[in-house]
């Protein structure tokens, strides 16, 4: 709602200077803090698109092993990165 007059916002109670505004006090009520519930300060968001990612590279795997044996032939040895790491340790 917008007031485009003084006249229109005169019998506002939030208007200073009003003669007529009222206070008004808000109940006492209890209160417990439940917020702790959400707190999580394990969280881990490094593999938050891990499956993004995996779903992508696997759409790719077949596509790119074509091209780099056009381009390479049997010259080096396709490993998946995991088949590499293992055989160097």
């Amino acid at each position: 709602m917008v007031h485009t007059t003084d006249e229109s916002i005169k019998n506002l109670p939030s208007r200073l200077g009003n003669e007529n505004s009222q206070e008004f006090k808000r109940q006492d009520v209890q209160y417990e803090d439940l917020s702790s519930d959400f707190d999580s300060e394990s969280i881990d968001f490094s593999r938050q698109f891990c499956s993004i990612y995996a779903v992508r590279l696997a759409e790719l795997r077949e596509t790119l092993i074509s091209r780099v044996a056009a381009k390479w032939g049997e010259l080096y040895v396709l490993l998946m990165l995991r088949f590499l790491y293992t055989n160097i340790l």
